[in-house]
């Protein structure tokens, strides 16, 4: 994660693509449980999201737009 004074710089991009060519060395998948604000910038980074779960946070007083957790995945070029 990025704190959130520093979002919206491309940290999370440049740290994504960053694990990537990590993962990439070893042929494997990433899987990435992403929050409602940084589904896009995973899906622009290579991961397809294939699924998702409500942790309905708005039973603890949370907020329901970011209640959805996004299951994304990644496969290694040529894997």
């Amino acid at each position: 994660m990025v704190h959130p004074d520093f979002q919206k710089r491309r940290l999370g991009s440049v740290l994504t693509k960053h694990c990537n060519s990590i993962s990439d060395k070893t042929g494997g998948k990433t899987f990435v449980p992403a929050r409602p604000t940084s589904i896009k910038m995973f899906n622009d980074n290579g991961f397809v999201t294939v699924g998702e779960h409500d942790s309905h946070l708005e039973r603890f007083g949370g907020p329901r737009d970011k209640s959805i957790t996004f299951i994304t995945i990644r496969d290694a070029p040529g894997s």
